[in-house]
């Protein structure tokens, strides 16, 4: 069996089949005699990753036992002639070299990189992967001790980044600016964070003799006597040096936007060059601090990385990012040659399969980027390919440090033939690809804001008329409002979600054994919906990754804990008292005498076991959930990654800090639209659809110049002090709304999209007619144009 292996690129709708794709991408690979272990395959998660291989098995599998699956999957991979026997020496030699297949995350693939040169990358000594509580335990020693180091150094910074205004204590501004900075101050360089340029401030003189040929000018004959008013009230302001509002009202914000009219009249030429230069001084008086306090910002995140750092090296503790980025530096410096690598890890990568590609982050790229830089330049007879799937509509992980345009630059990147679009679905009905279409194919109606607009622009570029193969498959799609909005926000969310729950036990009810996914934005709503299912007696499978410590009996046990580290815990002792354990407590003494006896417990038995027997005491009195959150709180006791610590009060924030879904049988499911990346349902149910296109400004912005580089870093600044940037400079905070357009957008493409048969979506009741940047806009503007939202009304359908 021969053929040609190419490089390829193909953009994959949602429900189009890219995961076949990239299976059928690895058999015509082993079919045509390469070695599996020279095939690298990742993907974006560990269970994706699972799916592929059990997908390219099974397909192997079917293909080895049946001569009728033998030619279909010879004809798909383009091979002839084929037989069972011939897939069964290709399944074969898979399960031989099964520990030597490459077939995971990214991230995976970087943990075996980075253990086989760990020295040349200056890790430290026996490094792993630690816990994200290990990581925050780590960040907030290091806190101290720059704390401790340089106390003088960070009050300036403190003062500084606080503008002179004490309203926080010191460790709680350093703590804001790791939380939104470190990361990015580890992937950019230093020049990034001083690349704000400021224009030459005006002398004293300058200003004094600028400011009397203002005054002296007459503008009694400009067609509006408010001019000449207006000019002595923007000379007081910026003698008072309130260059803000200077700029902000006034003559001087029509300079600054370029105009000359003012109200009725007009701002003559030479009044304008004049204010052109106030207005130059104005910029650089409230430039200054802002550069300044990006600055200040990295010199103490620098102070923190070197504490953070020691402290690293000393306890062996690192996260996939920090991995990563010492794959990016040893990368870019050449400190270990690419042959070097290939020799460590026992064989060279020749053939590159990239899956969700969309969700890639910079340095990410930066590590694979010389694999496939090499693929691309191999010589005529060497066997080499590129392969790469992805799609940018459904690119939801920019938060997390994806980057969408690396797999848009692409097609410019490699010497390809032309992107394959995949724009058939093999998952969803007609009615909904119709709703699909007639959403994403109508964003020009779409009212949110101007300065939205150019983020709804980009996105609908990139759409392609979805169409699919079912189109005989019973399909509905239903857009309706909930509860009018009348009262307090709280209130209203809650009458939503209950009128939500009830309107799912009706779809439960009308069709049984239909798997139905109810799809949330938040946790938090996700929490309340869980809650008013219940309520509503629909048991729902919870898959959204809420704590392990949204569960009372999982309380009581965490209260048990914190009393072990703290005897004088007098809340969680009350606790215990007024819990279904207080009849075990009775023989225990006081608080403290108790407390000692459950230390010695822990240093001889461990947290698995002892967890293990006071929930057992506790399972008696729990329903069915809370029985399921004590198994699985027991199960994360005993693969507690710390338990050689012994510290009791360690564990408890462990356990607060994880993630535990409380799946069941149950046909309902819910959970994030992130989480629900890659799952499909009978039935889909939107209830969250009042969330804002963009979320909370950030702490910082960056701008990237064409190659993805990080050229400018800038504390955030709001619109009318934006203006003073270069456009250059500005252009980074207007794409970085665009970017979070783009990525809301993407989100709802991804949640409209899981539905198999039906979709219905519950929109909140009119409250609010100016507040337009929300996803029920986009919605209305493009289902139910002109139809106002009602109580409880029904705005669009399709299908039957």
């Amino acid at each position: 069996m021969k053929s040609a292996a190419v490089q390829t690129l193909i953009r994959a709708s949602a429900g189009t089949g890219k995961t076949h794709q990239l299976t059928s991408q690895y058999l015509r690979l082993v079919a045509d005699g390469v070695e599996p272990d020279s095939i690298l395959a990742t993907t974006f998660t560990r269970k994706a990753a699972g799916e592929i291989l059990d997908r390219i098995l099974f397909r192997l599998a079917d293909a080895a036992h049946c001569p009728k699956q033998s030619a279909s999957l010879g004809q798909q991979l383009g091979l002839s002639p084929v037989t069972p026997t011939s897939f069964t020496h290709v399944l074969r030699k898979i399960m031989r070299m099964l520990h030597r297949v490459r077939i995971g995350t990214l991230d995976s693939f970087y943990i075996a990189l980075a253990g086989s040169c760990s020295d040349e990358l200056g890790l430290p000594p026996g490094w792993q992967i630690c816990e994200e509580t290990d990581d925050n335990a780590l960040r907030r020693e290091a806190l101290d001790r720059l704390l401790d180091k340089h106390p003088d150094r960070v009050g300036e910074l403190y003062s500084l980044l606080s503008k002179g205004e004490f309203k926080r204590s010191v460790e709680k501004e350093i703590e804001q600016a790791v939380a939104n900075a470190y990361v990015l101050f580890r992937s950019s360089s230093p020049a990034a964070w001083t690349a704000l340029t400021l224009p030459a401030p005006l002398s004293p003189a300058d200003c004094e003799t600028t400011i009397a040929k203002l005054r002296d000018l007459d503008l009694s004959r400009c067609g509006d006597k408010r001019i000449a008013s207006t000019r002595d009230q923007d000379i007081e302001r910026f003698l008072e040096q309130d260059f803000e509002s200077f700029v902000r009202i006034g003559l001087a914000a029509k300079v600054l936007a370029g105009e000359t009219k003012f109200q009725r009249g007009s701002i003559p030429p030479d009044a304008f060059k004049l204010y052109q230069k106030l207005l130059q001084h104005a910029r650089y008086e409230l430039l200054k601090p802002i550069a300044e306090q990006t600055a200040g910002t990295r010199d103490l995140l620098q102070l923190f990385h070197r504490e953070l750092w020691s402290l690293k090296q000393a306890r062996g503790g690192l996260r996939f990012d920090e991995v990563t980025l010492a794959l990016v530096e040893a990368t870019q410096k050449g400190t270990v040659p690419a042959e070097t690598m290939a020799f460590r890890l026992d064989g060279a990568v020749d053939h590159l399969l990239l899956d969700e590609f969309q969700d890639t982050s910079l340095s990410q790229w930066r590590v694979i980027e010389p694999i496939a830089r090499r693929i691309r330049e191999a010589a005529a007879d060497e066997l080499r390919s590129f392969f790469c799937v992805g799609d940018v509509k459904q690119a939801i992980y920019g938060w997390r440090g994806g980057v969408a345009a690396i797999f848009e630059r692409l097609a410019e990147t490699f010497d390809s033939s032309a992107p394959i679009d995949l724009v058939e679905s093999r998952r969803s009905s007609q009615a909904v690809i119709d709703a699909v279409n007639a959403v994403f194919s109508n964003l020009s109606r779409v009212d949110v804001g101007n300065k939205n607009c150019d983020g709804l622009i980009a996105w609908s570029k990139r759409f392609v008329q979805h169409t699919t193969c079912h189109k005989d498959r019973a399909g509905y799609v239903r857009l309706e409002s909930g509860p009018e909005q009348t009262e307090a926000m709280d209130q209203q969310r809650h009458a939503h979600c209950e009128y939500v729950a009830r309107r799912i036990q009706a779809i439960r009810d009308q069709a049984p054994g239909r798997t139905i996914g109810v799809l949330c934005r938040t946790h938090e709503f996700l929490a309340r919906m869980i809650f008013e299912l219940r309520r509503a007696g629909v048991e729902a499978s919870e898959e959204g990754g809420n704590t392990l410590a949204d569960s009372a009996a999982v309380e009581v046990i965490l209260s048990l804990m914190t009393l072990a580290d703290h005897p004088g815990h007098s809340a969680a002792w009350f606790h215990l008292r007024h819990s279904p354990l207080s009849k075990h407590l009775e023989a225990s003494g006081e608080p403290a005498e108790f407390s000692s006896r459950l230390r010695r417990e822990l240093g001889t038995r461990g947290f698995g076991p002892l967890v293990l027997e006071w929930a057992n005491r506790l399972v008696d009195a729990c329903d069915e959930r809370e029985r399921c959150r004590l198994q699985q709180l027991v199960e994360a006791a005993f693969d507690y990654p710390n338990a050689d610590r012994l510290r009791a009060g360690d564990f408890v924030q462990w356990i607060r800090a994880r993630q535990a879904p409380a799946p069941s049988s149950a046909d309902v499911r819910v959970m994030t639209i992130n989480g629900a990346k890659g799952l499909q349902f009978d039935i889909t149910i939107l209830p969250q659809l009042d969330g804002k296109l963009v979320g909370e400004s950030p702490m910082f912005v960056a701008g990237r110049n064409a190659s993805l580089d990080t050229t400018l870093i800038c504390r955030w600044m709001d619109e009318g002090l934006r203006q003073l940037l270069d456009p250059s400079q500005q252009e980074a905070f207007d794409q970085w709304r665009c970017e979070r357009v783009e990525e809301s957008l993407s989100l709802l493409y991804v949640a409209m999209t899981r539905a198999i048969h039906a979709l219905y979506m519950f929109v909140p009741g009119d409250r609010d007619r100016t507040d337009k940047q929300r996803w029920h806009q986009v919605l209305c503007d493009t289902l139910a144009y002109g139809k106002s939202r009602g109580d409880k009304q029904l705005l669009a359908e399709f299908g039957d």
